[in-house]
């Protein structure tokens, strides 16, 4: 598009309703905003979103497409028809950082005008006309809500990613926008106008976009992206951390001002190297920077996650480690150099044998391209790549969609909460596999979920309406039943935290003496749930002293904590009761086996593990209190490949249960029509 300066008077702007603030602060808001690449093109790019009721918008990193495209929009009343401008973001931590900025460009208080929802957490209100969201609460206002009655404009941001839950909403949004076109009520009884979709992305396979959208244009809108200097390394890397930490201390040393930003695969490296950047920075010399070490990975805590944004004191560097969280719609103030390890984490199913591995793999051409314009998005910038250059055209052009790769029964069952019952049918935007499918199907029958006929049932519909996957969800059922809801909720909540034990590692690989103290003899569950309720029994400042005296990690037993209250809150309203088992553990195990029975597996002649459905060989991992004394029959969580299968959060469990809990898959062997 070529750049066509907006008015600088804002004549048709509504923004500014609602407490704007004086002085220099806007002044400098309303500098940024008229400055940014976007701004140039306004009049040119709303007159191609005018046109159409889909529009697709490829904008380079650093336009501005995230913060001000939702603004232009909001401003001409004729696209919004008074509706909500709902804006989707593939994170949390992006749907939360990008609408405090754009409430700060409006001058109003965020949760008014801008707000935002993501899971457990909606700071919105009555007043809010744009909203962001991650894909999944978006999804889920649509299972309540059909027609997405309180939205006049769908915007899907950082679309490339095609993260399970991006590709499914671009299903649901087509089946919407064909509903509207047809002058629908909503159920006050108002006509609906057509849903306007506008789908952003840096780099995205704009084609198969455009098509899916039946021939929806597409806009490119050129960004300002300064020059980035590549660097790559002369030999391969053995040992990818160590690399990084060098590379971070080199810059340091060498580089004029300006903080770092590291890729990395996910927590347990990120936690590793900010401990050995912390022991280092110590030993820096006094006319060397000194290093501020930030963590940024998913399960960190939203209010840790923020500390990103923080300005960065004088005389230090901040040096940011994080995932792949960092690559799109994060600004991070203040970044001119980017380490970039090459690798990220890819979780991978496979249908026939109901594996889910999460591995180590190399990243995609176009996150390479993501990483290093990091670099530049406010000044010119470095980035270091910690590989050599001639593996770069070996890498995939683009990252393959989630859907492709991962167990769809959540998916299946979200769709079959909306009353679509031919899944085959739905218009995803790449077809995953129809083994896939069917596999989800059989899960979710076998769950108790769907009826003979393929249909939800009453349980189906809670569990669809339950913040957890399919199986997790099925256990809180079977808790009410088996009278343990309590401690149920508190190992779901575990499980869906970080790690919570620290293993010190000697000759004989991982330990932790303190453990051994809340370890149970059934296994790991009730390890958790020990460990849940004594932390849970200390006051705030007690609980710190106990996780150091237990070696445990006292962020993830605050994060399992809150998890737990939002579970509580979500059973409550679903009308389930809080009952608790009085020490009657059997009673915890069952609703686990309920649930998770697909992850049961028995001891074989040569001491290894078969699991029971899909014939698969394991082993124990040695991070479990049964790796010592390994039972006959076994329920585990996740599997995880290194040199063998491992089998991690694992219980003793009776095989009798198995029939009686979850009898169409062990006895009958039935299959859902």
């Amino acid at each position: 598009m070529t750049g066509e300066r907006a008015r600088a008077d804002g004549s048709t702007s509504r923004a500014n309703a609602g407490g704007v603030p004086s002085g220099s602060k806007r002044d400098e808001i309303d500098r940024v905003r008229k400055s940014l690449p976007i701004a140039l093109a306004k009049t040119r790019l709303m007159e191609e979103i005018r046109k159409s009721e889909t529009c697709i918008i490829i904008g380079e990193t650093g336009s501005g497409k995230t913060t001000q495209i939702p603004q232009y929009v909001y401003e001409d009343e004729t696209l919004t028809n008074g509706l909500m401008i709902g804006v989707t973001q593939p994170r949390r931590v992006a749907a939360v950082s990008v609408s405090r900025r754009v409430a700060d460009e409006t001058g109003t208080e965020h949760g008014k005008l801008v707000g935002y929802a993501i899971r457990f957490e909606d700071v919105s209100s009555e007043e809010t006309r744009i909203k962001f969201l991650t894909d999944g609460m978006l999804l889920r206002e649509s299972v309540i809500d059909p027609l997405l009655s309180k939205y006049g404009v769908i915007m899907i941001d950082e679309a490339h990613e095609r993260t399970l839950q991006t590709d499914f909403l671009l299903g649901t949004i087509k089946g919407v926008q064909k509903l509207r076109r047809k002058s629908v009520e909503d159920a006050r009884g108002r006509v609906l106008p057509p849903l306007r979709v506008i789908v952003m992305s840096a780099t995205l396979e704009a084609s198969t976009f455009s098509k899916f959208f039946d021939g929806a244009p597409v806009v490119y809108s050129r960004g300002r992206t300064f020059p980035v200097d590549m660097f790559y390394t002369e030999e391969p890397e053995e040992d990818y951390l160590d690399a990084a930490m060098w590379t971070v201390l080199q810059i340091n040393k060498e580089e004029a001002p300006g903080d770092v930003l590291v890729f990395l695969t996910g927590q347990e490296e990120i936690e590793t190297l900010g401990k050995m950047l912390r022991e280092r920075a110590s030993k820096l010399p006094a006319n060397v920077p000194t290093l501020n070490v930030v963590l940024l990975f998913a399960a960190l805590p939203p209010e840790e996650q923020m500390r990103v944004f923080e300005q960065t004191p004088t005389g230090t560097r901040k040096i940011v480690l994080a995932t792949n969280i960092a690559e799109t719609s994060l600004t991070i103030n203040g970044i001119r150099y980017v380490v970039d390890s090459g690798l990220s984490k890819m979780r991978t199913y496979h249908p026939r044998s109901g594996v889910d591995e999460l591995l180590v793999s190399p990243i995609a051409q176009s996150q390479a391209q993501q990483r290093a314009g990091r670099a530049g998005r406010e000044a010119p910038g470095k980035c270091f790549r910690l590989y050599t250059e001639d593996v770069m055209p070996s890498l995939p052009k683009y990252v393959k969609p989630e859907l492709l790769r991962t167990n769809l029964s959540g998916v299946v069952l979200q769709l079959k909460a909306m009353n679509v019952d031919d899944i085959l049918s739905f218009p995803f935007i790449d077809s995953p596999p129809k083994e896939a499918l069917l596999r989800s199907l059989e899960l979710l029958y076998a769950l108790d979920a769907l009826d003979d006929e393929g249909k939800l049932n009453d349980v189906g519909r809670k569990m669809a309406r339950f913040p957890l996957e399919p199986m997790a969800a099925r256990c809180v059922i079977a808790a009410e039943k088996e009278g343990c809801t309590i401690e149920t909720l508190a190992i779901l909540a575990m499980l869906s935290t970080d790690s919570v034990f620290y293993f010190s590692r000697d000759s004989n690989g991982q330990k932790n003496v303190a453990r051994h103290k809340l370890m149970r003899k059934e296994g790991d569950h009730l390890t958790l749930l020990r460990v849940f309720n004594e932390f849970s029994a200390c006051s705030a400042k007690r609980s710190r002293d106990w996780c150091r005296e237990h070696e445990v990690n006292h962020r993830a037993m605050t994060k399992a904590a809150k998890i737990n209250e939002q579970l509580t809150r979500s059973a409550l309203t679903l009308g389930i009761k809080l009952k608790s088992c009085d020490d009657n553990f059997d009673a915890v195990l069952r609703s686990l086996v309920a649930g998770f029975f697909m992850n049961s597996a028995s001891k074989d002649m040569d001491g290894a593990y078969k699991v029971f459905t899909t014939g698969q060989k394991l082993t124990i991992h040695p991070s479990s209190v049964m790796f010592q004394s390994p039972p006959e029959t076994i329920l585990f969580n996740e599997l995880v490949r290194t040199s063998k299968m491992y089998a991690r959060d694992v219980s003793s469990i009776k095989r009798s249960w198995l029939s009686e809990l979850a009898s169409k898959t062990f006895a009958k062997r039935a299959r859902p029509q």
